[in-house]
């Protein structure tokens, strides 16, 4: 962890590539988001945190997800509804 404080360029370069790299992928985001969770433990790590907006990055990512959700969600009732309907159909014939 004491890298991280000797290199601050190593901390904007992980904090950045999580930026812009979020919505590409879920287990890339994870790995990035447990690494800061573990760093936002120690108060020496603070400033870099907020030097490099890791509080205002997750609450994105979080809002990103919840969007993605009730998309899913919703495709899913979609989904179930036209499978309800189509067997409804198929008793019929």
């Amino acid at each position: 962890m004491e890298i991280m404080l000797e290199h601050e360029t190593l901390f904007g370069t992980v904090s950045r590539t999580l930026r812009d790299d979020y919505k590409k992928g879920v287990e890339l985001t994870l790995y990035l988001l447990n690494i800061f969770q573990a760093y936002s433990n120690f108060t020496q790590f603070h400033e870099f945190l907020l030097t490099n907006q890791i509080g205002d990055t997750t609450i994105k990512i979080i809002d990103h997800e919840i969007k993605r959700y009730v998309v899913r969600v919703r495709e899913f009732k979609n989904k179930a509804s036209k499978l309800e309907e189509m067997r409804g159909h198929e008793s019929y014939e």
